[in-house]
């Protein structure tokens, strides 16, 4: 025979799983039920072979008044068995299937609740679990998280009494109180390469018919899906870069717990969601005779400019777009004088378009050279033949780029090609010497080289014929 003790009678043990059909590993469960106050269960015992087992539970902590809670061996593995509405705790037990003596203990480990089971009270592997009806056990079909069967519902079925009605009215109340989580991701709509976008990661958790916005516990995991991703124990809301146009899937996943997402169980949520980053394809167009600058929008998306600048390099001065500076699609913006404020801007003005990261998005000149300069990996404004022949291109060079940046006052040129031209030339000074200069210094030289050689022989003659005197050596 079952029979409960009651220290407290707060938590009780209300249903008993101890032989599932088929193998036990897994299947094995305890329902409970909170008769008192709110409490927090985290903190209390499954007391079972003389052993008081910690308590997990997947997604709360605080079983409230009336609720009831399954604790189970796997969480995986019963919420496949018994669906996402029911309180599920994980706990490390085996239950004996000859029958032994389960309790619920406190945080304190004093046992608040027992009872005892045996295989002779039935649920001895039939499907069937024990559960606690009034003061008395019995053996019915299992109803974990519900209101147990009544003393009329037997092994054998319902019989259809008054009683049974009332009861299957109370069950049905008891499941429209679904818990579960819904994971949400929430994104930009203007996703630009190389422009910071905001990623917000939640979920919503949903019980008793209520609902309440997730801000911490558990563990919030997302890939940003470009090879960069994110953890963290409060829902996320962060800044990500794509570096590069494409297409990108973004993965979230929350457990209820830690220790969940350590054992590798399957999170409580896992949603997709698809991001597309373009190319910006916003560019300055025109600087007009009013100083007035013309900004185009040849993307797909809006775009908010805000916090983008326009930087004058020869004056080292911007220009900051306030916030909510939206440029339609398609669409085109002027900025008068009077609002950026940068003075001496004239049609062949060198400006820079840079996004909110600091990065060149589009550059305006009619000079190829500070052009190439300005040039980043995205480069928006066309350059044509006519405005930039080609026989004036130079190769890029990285390191004389980044002179030329520092030195504004210095230009590069190409001394191999056949268009160059010296200083001197275009000031107009004539640096050549005439051809007929040439010829005369050349006779000059000739005349100058002979005298010297025939100066030489006369010079080797004469000392051939000097006479010392009229000494004589003897031996």
């Amino acid at each position: 025979m079952l029979f409960p003790t009651y220290v407290f009678a707060q938590i009780e043990i209300t249903e008993i799983m101890y032989d599932h059909e088929g193998t036990d590993t897994d299947y094995e469960w305890v329902e409970i039920y909170n008769t008192g106050s709110t409490v927090d269960i985290s903190s209390w015992h499954f007391y079972e072979a003389d052993t008081h087992h910690g308590l997990f539970p997947d997604g709360f902590t605080q079983l409230e008044s009336g609720e009831r809670a399954v604790i189970v061996q796997d969480l995986d593995t019963m919420r496949d068995e018994l669906g996402d509405s029911i309180n599920l705790i994980k706990s490390s037990f085996s239950l004996n299937n000859t029958g032994e003596e389960l309790a619920m203990s406190d945080a304190d480990k004093l046992i608040h609740t027992s009872a005892v089971y045996s295989s002779e009270d039935g649920a001895l592997g039939n499907g069937m679990s024990l559960q606690k009806t009034g003061n008395n056990w019995i053996q019915a079909s299992p109803t974990p998280g519900r209101i147990n069967a009544s003393s009329e519902e037997t092994s054998e079925g319902v019989s259809g009494s008054s009683s049974s009605g009332n009861s299957q009215v109370e069950k049905d109340a008891q499941v429209l109180k679904r818990d579960y989580y819904k994971g949400i991701i929430e994104t930009d709509n203007q996703v630009i390469s190389r422009t910071p976008i905001s990623i917000h990661a939640y979920v919503i958790h949903y019980k008793n018919n209520k609902e309440t916005k997730k801000l911490k516990g558990g563990t919030y995991y997302i890939n940003f899906g470009d090879g960069d991703f994110l953890e963290s124990n409060e829902r996320i809301e962060v800044e990500h870069i794509y570096e590069y146009p494409g297409t990108y899937e973004v993965v979230f996943e929350f457990y209820s717990n830690t220790i969940s997402a350590v054992q590798g169980e399957k999170p409580k949520v896992r949603i997709n969601k698809t991001v597309f980053v373009e190319k910006p394809q916003v560019e300055i167009s025109d600087i007009d005779i009013r100083s007035s600058i013309v900004i185009n929008n040849n993307g797909n998306s809006d775009i908010d400019l805000g916090e983008w600048s326009i930087y004058v390099p020869r004056d080292g001065v911007s220009y900051i777009f306030p916030k909510y500076s939206i440029i339609k699609s398609g669409q085109q913006l002027n900025i008068p004088r009077s609002i950026h404020g940068l003075d001496n801007i004239q049609s062949d003005t060198w400006i820079v378009l840079r996004n909110n990261n600091g990065i060149s998005v589009s550059s305006y000149t009619e000079n190829i050279l500070k052009l190439q300069r300005a040039r980043n990996e995205y480069v928006t404004k066309e350059v044509t033949e006519t405005a930039f022949p080609s026989n004036n291109q130079i190769e890029e060079n990285p390191i004389v780029d980044a002179f030329l940046e520092q030195h504004p006052n210095k230009e590069q040129v190409d001394f191999g090609s056949n268009n160059y031209i010296s200083p001197k030339e275009q000031t107009g000074t004539n640096t050549q010497v005439p051809f007929t200069g040439v010829i005369i210094f050349g006779l000059l030289g000739l005349v100058f080289v002979v005298t010297r050689a025939v100066y030489k022989d006369i010079k080797s003659k004469k000392e051939e014929h000097v006479v010392l005197g009229d000494i004589e050596l003897m031996e």
